[in-house]
């Protein structure tokens, strides 16, 4: 059998075929649809990550040289990784791989531009240039974040580890040191934790979150209300009519005049009228609801898309003290995931509760149990189309971030309330915030860092929210605790700002404030240093 024939049938006749490889044979299966010598490998069995629809691919038409050369190497390297890997090292999940490959990529089209077309051929000078270009940037590629480039360089030493599995791999160590030697002879400074995800400002967070919780606290009611009189109207007295589909519709649209009719919208500008302003509303709703929980719980994207009916649980510690669980699945580089437990505030609760309300019928006719689902097309919440599981499928993370935008949007040209503020970016424009999911838990990280103010203390003093969040799983998540550690840094740099105000000011109180007043102006000598201190954070 020719080494074309072996493509599987289904569109992929004309697909891209890798070239020879001396370690692993043209006709090895992979996954389910694929053989070694296919240039783009679907691992859809390996993936199962709600929300994302980019991970189940190997491509290795991307690397540079393809078909020969380094990306056979890529091949090798991935399929070693996953199904035989070296002494003392286990097989890695797809989506771990998937950052591997992701980093060889960047390294093999450094190469490729630069004439190298095999890893044997990879000479020291090569490679230091490339670290230069990762750190620093040239005229063709911005500088590389450090936590980007210190998975490039992990990747780099692997493919070393596995030249025993490559048939073209490293002749001799690579940057003429260990990994190790390398990481710890970078600049410190370089190699601190950096994270380019900003939190949201506390004048957008603010207003929009108290919008937010309007939505879940005073207005759900209303709009539940109507929607499920509305559902029971074309239930139980409209859709076994023998009418046309158009009679049926005139008699629903004034079922929806009616009920909007007796329970008024009242934060909306100009009330609501017919079934498109309810339809509305009901996005409006389920929106509030996934930012309430992204807000203040702390779980990430993930683990929000696999939140599921019943995912809420309580224990009573007390005779006035009830704490609440949110049971979540973790995928980060897992196959099958991870159970995880975050310990939540009522409000959060009172989300989820909405959400499942919002998902019922759909849930039903879906089959599956998860809150976070959607339509195909824009009639989601159709009393007429609820129940047809065709039109459903599952949040994707550009799904989800445009809804929350088409939200903020909603706020300024639909309600009552002021809109939310614009943000000048960097050109020096007026512009909408542009809000994304990893923002959330950000935002949360840096308000518990910096004490109370905001949304935060005028809801719970922020006592609770803090001593919530670490009395759960985040106080064993060592990714959150991570960010909270960057943001106390940072909360610590306005602590001493305003400490050193406040020592000038004589307005520090008290018998320890003057034994720290003391030890300031000895350490000091009563130096001003407010000039400079106080444009730390600006």
């Amino acid at each position: 059998m020719s080494r074309r024939a072996l493509i599987k049938q289904q569109d992929i006749a004309s697909a891209a075929l890798l070239g020879q490889s001396k370690i692993y044979p043209a006709e090895k299966q992979v996954t389910r649809e694929n053989i070694f010598c296919h240039g783009i490998w679907s691992g859809k069995e390996y993936v199962e990550l709600p929300g994302r629809d980019k991970n189940d691919q190997f491509n290795f038409t991307r690397v540079g040289g393809f078909p020969d050369g380094l990306a056979v190497t890529a091949a090798e390297f991935c399929y070693s990784l996953l199904k035989n890997p070296i002494e003392s090292h286990q097989e890695l999940a797809w989506l771990s791989i998937a950052q591997h490959l992701s980093c060889f990529t960047d390294f093999a089209n450094y190469a490729v531009f630069k004439g190298c077309y095999r890893l044997s051929d990879v000479d020291q000078p090569l490679l230091e240039d490339y670290l230069n270009v990762l750190m620093n940037g040239d005229d063709l590629r911005k500088a590389k974040s450090i936590e980007r480039t210190k998975s490039i360089i992990t990747t780099i030493y692997l493919l070393w580890d596995y030249s025993p599995r490559l048939s073209e791999p490293f002749l001799e160590t690579p940057f003429n040191c260990s990994k190790e030697d390398l990481l710890s002879g970078m600049s410190k400074t370089k190699l601190s934790s950096e994270n380019k995800t900003p939190p949201i400002p506390e004048a957008i967070f603010g207003p929009i979150m108290g919008i937010c919780f309007d939505y879940v606290q005073k207005h759900s009611g209303t709009i539940l209300c109507a929607w499920k009189a509305l559902q029971n109207e074309w239930d139980n007295q409209i859709k076994n009519l023998a009418l046309s589909d158009s009679g049926k519709e005139k008699r629903l649209t004034k079922a929806a005049r009616n009920i909007l009719a007796s329970l008024p919208a009242t934060w909306r500008k100009n009330g609501w009228t017919k079934r498109g302003d309810l339809y509305k509303e009901l996005y409006s709703l389920r929106n509030a609801c996934l930012m309430v929980v992204l807000a203040y719980s702390g779980v990430r994207a993930s683990e929000l898309f696999n939140i599921c009916a019943n995912c809420c649980v309580y224990d009573d510690v007390s005779d006035d003290e009830r704490i609440h669980y949110l049971n979540t699945t973790l995928r980060k580089h897992r196959h099958k995931g991870s159970k995880d437990t975050w310990v939540i505030v009522e409000e959060v609760v009172d989300a989820i509760r909405i959400l499942e309300q919002l998902t019922v019928r759909a849930r039903i006719a879906f089959a599956k149990s998860h809150l976070v689902i959607t339509g195909m097309q824009s009639d989601f919440f159709s009393v007429q189309k609820i129940d047809d599981f065709r039109g459903y499928q599952m949040f994707t993370t550009e799904g989800l971030i445009e809804a929350i935008n088409t939200f903020q949007r909603h706020i300024g040209q639909e309600l009552i309330y002021a809109p939310i503020p614009l943000w000048t970016d960097e050109n020096g424009q007026k512009v909408p915030w542009h809000f994304t999911l990893m923002q959330f838990r950000r935002t949360l990280a840096r308000y518990i860092a910096r004490q109370p103010y905001g949304i935060i203390a005028g809801m719970r003093q922020y006592k609770h929210v803090l001593v919530t969040v670490f009395q759960g799983y985040a106080s064993l998540d060592a990714e959150w605790i991570n960010i909270l550690h960057e943001e106390d840094a940072f909360s610590s740099l306005d602590c001493l700002n305003e400490l050193a105000l406040g020592l000038k000011m004589q307005s520090v109180a008290g018998e320890a404030a003057q034994e720290l007043k003391r030890t300031f102006e000895d350490q000091f000598g009563g130096r001003d240093l407010l000039p400079k201190i106080s444009t730390v954070m600006m």
